[in-house]
């Protein structure tokens, strides 16, 4: 159980990353919605607007949100949680996917070209890693013939790098935020929208710093569940040292 005030800081600060994420989001919108002229795919001068978007909604913001499933619901069946966690990561490997294409999209008949800045490097090797990453875990986790040896012991790499991703995710957009706004040619008059997009990096800063609290506490780790599962016709003990691991 819980001490009274770890389990109130826990959910003040799931609270809090819940309302800083959704504030992320909302930035990101208003940025190409205030300053880039909204969100349009058939507009060459829009389309820009969906990477900002759907990149921080992806990469930022579910991805993770997906980190905390086995926080926020630390003594449930495991089964659902695992689909829960995969379903929200598919969705954010579908929302960069978009803002991949969008940048795409802009950068492909006009200057300057892909692929030049470590922005675009880090964000490429952000997205096969994070796919990467899926693959692996759906096959590790969720495909039944998996045998339970291996899983525990990719378990911990699992999970270090899944965290790893989410803080590149963080630098990436930093660097993004801070090339988007060097693009203006007017970073250091700080408008207001050199002033919106520092806001949403900050954001996004506090953001994964909950996320890493939340999922790095050792008191808010999955406590010690047995539940049976099928697997290959054994049933599954899910031991404490596990959980720790997870």
């Amino acid at each position: 159980m819980f001490k009274k005030a770890e389990t109130a800081i826990f959910w003040t600060a799931v609270v809090l990353s819940q309302v800083f994420g959704v504030i992320c989001v909302v930035l990101a919108g208003l940025w190409g919605g205030a300053y880039g002229s909204g969100l349009d795919w058939n507009d060459p001068s829009k389309v820009f607007n969906f990477h900002i978007l759907f990149m921080t909604l992806g990469f930022v913001f579910l991805c993770g949100d997906a980190l905390l499933v086995y926080r926020l619901f630390r003594s449930g069946p495991k089964l659902p949680l695992k689909i829960l966690h995969a379903f929200l990561l598919v969705l954010a490997l579908v929302c960069a996917a978009i803002g991949v294409r969008a940048v795409y999209e802009v950068r492909k008949n006009k200057p300057p070209k892909t692929l030049y800045s470590i922005h675009s490097w880090l964000g490429i090797t952000l997205f096969v890693g994070f796919a990467l990453q899926w693959l692996f875990g759906f096959i590790s986790f969720l495909f039944p013939k998996t045998p339970m040896y291996s899983r525990k012991i990719y378990l911990p790499f699992h999970t270090g790098f899944g965290l790893f991703l989410h803080c590149l995710a963080v630098l990436v957009a930093l660097c993004g935020i801070t090339e988007n706004n060097m693009f203006s040619g007017k970073y250091k008059d700080l408008r207001n929208e050199e002033v919106l997009g520092n806001l949403l990096g900050l954001f996004i800063v506090g953001f994964h710093a909950l996320v890493f609290f939340i999922v790095s506490y050792s008191a808010y780790r999955r406590v010690e569940f047995e539940e049976p599962e099928n697997d290959a016709g054994r049933s599954l003990v899910m031991t404490q040292n596990s959980f720790e691991k997870n």
